[in-house]
Order: structure tokens, then sequence, then C-alpha cells
């Protein structure tokens, strides 16, 4: 029935509540959700055929996502390069290859710092501890706490005593652990090589993919399928971009700031910083408590300072840099994304919270749009009843 017929005939409230539904074709929806949930449970008592499949997945998963987060960063390069009548092949190689010289002109740069600093900081750690232990000691002598503190200190000197003999006990009945850990640097070593390659393809074969999918697709959906696509690609790439100049950005400012006030490691603290807060809204505060720590144990003035500094660097990041270059492209709220964070740090750890925030992002541009789609489906059969759902036209 065309719209214009449903539109004159006087129609039932109960038909119009069926046909909302979406009438026969409900009944079909309720029989595929039906084999889904046999299929589901089938799965779960033959799941052990699957091992290959998983072993597969779990071994492209980790490369295909930092091919994701550098096709992101390098695409708009390698497409200005094309624009400029540069074949996409000859441009994707010219800037791998100008990344792969720069990454290893900032590892010769950097790691010597990083090693020198992090070697220094071990060296100068148990000074740190009896200045600290000094101080603590001169404020419980003759307090009530002292003979608490004496009960501390000679348990931790008990604990510390027996840590080599710990260690060679790890070492001698942890084979198992022992593989574990070459197998992590094998699987670190193996993500290294194969995502450059994966990243070429994805750069080198830019606007193949999306021809391909479509040809797959029944036209009914192509244009839902375009839009969505579109849609999740803007909000993934807008939070990659954004975290990395957010971080990158938080970091030259900490480093300024911990040169200005002499803190010592600052180069090494401020790549700490740099790197932790690629996880939103706690990653900042994390990455600042090894500052503490070198501040704390350096003197009262110094930790003054560092408090002075980080207040700054957190102010410009909130009011200036965060709101123009992530801007309001993801349209989540504080609260949703600590919710996120804690939920997906939970269920995946480190990596969950890392990748919870755009993983939460294109889940809620899928529901939007099938929101959006709901509206108009509503207003069809009962907007002239209740009154229309006010939607953005998603055509």
């Amino acid at each position: 029935m065309s719209e214009k017929e449903r539109v004159k005939g006087p129609v039932n409230s109960d038909q119009r509540f069926i046909r909302f539904f979406g009438g026969r074709k409900l009944i079909f929806s309720l029989a595929i959700l039906i084999m889904l949930g046999i299929l589901v449970m089938i799965y779960n008592q033959i799941s052990f055929i699957f091992l290959p499949l998983r072993v597969i997945f779990s071994t492209i998963v980790a490369p295909l996502i930092l091919a994701i987060v550098f096709f992101y960063i390098l695409n708009p390069l390698v497409t200005f390069l094309e624009k400029r009548k540069l074949n996409r092949t000859l441009g994707t190689a010219l800037v791998l290859g100008g990344f792969a010289v720069l990454v290893v002109w900032g590892i010769i740069s950097v790691i010597p710092i990083l090693v020198e600093q992090i070697t220094g900081f071990v060296e100068a750690f148990p000074g740190y501890i009896d200045t600290l232990s000094g101080r603590f000691e001169e404020f419980v002598v003759g307090s009530q706490f002292e003979s608490y503190y004496n009960e501390a200190v000679n348990n931790f000197d008990e604990i510390v005593g027996e840590i080599p003999q710990m260690i060679w006990n790890w070492v001698n009945n942890s084979s198992q652990r022992i593989f574990s850990v070459f197998s992590t640097i094998s699987s670190v070593v193996v993500v290294l090589v194969t995502f450059p390659v994966i990243l070429f393809f994805m750069l080198k074969e830019r606007g193949k993919f999306k021809p391909f999918m479509m040809k797959l697709t029944p036209p009914i959906w192509r244009d839902d399928l375009d839009i969505l696509g579109n849609r999740m690609a803007g909000v993934l790439g807008s939070y990659i971009v954004g975290e990395a100049l957010v971080a990158l950005s938080l970091g030259a400012i900490l480093l300024a700031g911990y040169l200005i006030i002499g803190l010592d490691y600052a180069f090494a603290l401020a790549v700490i910083a740099t790197i932790t807060a690629v996880i939103p809204y706690i990653g900042a505060t994390i990455g600042i408590v090894p500052a503490l720590v070198v501040a704390a144990f350096t003197s009262p003035s110094m930790l003054l300072k560092m408090a002075i500094v980080w207040v700054v660097a957190q102010a410009i990041q909130g009011n200036l840099i965060e709101p123009n270059i992530i801007g309001k492209s993801l349209k989540m709220h504080p609260l949703t994304i600590i919710i996120v964070l804690l939920i997906m740090g939970n269920l995946l750890g480190l990596i969950g919270m890392i990748l919870g925030i755009p993983i939460f992002a294109i889940i809620k541009v899928l529901f939007d749009y099938i929101f959006e789609k709901f509206k108009k489906h509503y207003n069809r059969f009962y907007g002239n009843v209740a009154g229309t759902y006010e939607y953005e036209d998603l055509d």
C-alpha cells in the first residue's frame, strides 16, 4: 500500500499498531531472532571447532588496529599528495618512507636520553628513599606512631632481603611464565613487522574498498551503508587524530614546564605523560604521578612548583587545546566517557581503556541512525495521531 493510500483510508488503531511493527514482516523478524538464538546455543556447544579462527583473529587484530590508527593519521597527507597529481601508490610509499625515517630518527635521538634519565633515576632512587625515610623519621620519632614506624621498617627490610630468593624461585618454578614472556615478545615483533604492510595497502587501496563493499551489499541497503560508513569514519578519524594531537600538545607543555622549574628527568617524565594521555580524561592524571613522586622526593618547594605546572597544563589543555582540536565531534557527556572507561577497563584492561571510547562512539553512531529511522517510521503511522518526532534528514 502506498503512502497516499495509507493516509486516505481510515486505519484501525490495532491495524496501525501491527503495520507499525512491520505486519507480516514482524513474524519473519521474530523467526530470524529465534534462529540466531539457536545458532548461539549451538556455537556455545561446539566452540572448540572455531579455535583456529580465534587464533587467526587474535593474531590479526593487533596489527590491524595499529594500522587503522596510523591510517587516519597519515591518510590526509597521502590524499594531499594525490590531489597534487602524484600517483597514490608513489605517494603512499613516500609518506611511509618519511614516517619510517622520522621514527628511526626519533629512536636514535630519544632512546639514549630516555635510557640515561631512567638509569639516573634508578641509581638515585635509593637516595630518594633515604631522604624520604629521614624526613618521615623526623616526623614520627617521639610521637605515638614511632612503634608502628619501626615495625613497618623492619617488615620492609625483611621483604627486601627476601626479594633475591623470590626471584630465583620464580625463575626455577616458572618455566611456563618465562615461555609466556618470550611469546609476548615474539607477538610484539610480529605486530611491528606486519602492521606497516597492512598500513601500506590500506593507504594505497583507499577508495577501492568502499565500491567493493557496495557491490556485495543489496541495493536497498546501499544508501544506509554509505551514510553509516561516512559517519563512523568521520567519528573515528576525528577521535584518533584529535587524541594524538592532544597527547603531543600535553607532552610539549609538560616538558616546557618541567624544564622551567628544573625537575629532574624532565624528558622521560614528559614522554610518560604523553603516552598515557591517549587514555581519555584519566590518562593525563596517570601520567603525572611519576613526576609528582620525583618532585616529592626532591623537595617540598619542587612539589609546589610541580603542582603549579600541572594546574597550568590542565587549564591550557582543557580550555584551549582539547575543545579546539577534538571539539564536540563525539557528542558524549564526560560522565558517559568515565563509565565507558571503567567498564571497558574491567573487561579488556589497558586495551579496553584505550579503545573503549572509539568503539562506543561507533556503536553510538549506529544506534543514533537506527533511532532516526525509528522516528521516521513512527511519524508515518502515528504522526497524525499524537504529534511527530523531530529529526535531522539523514539522506
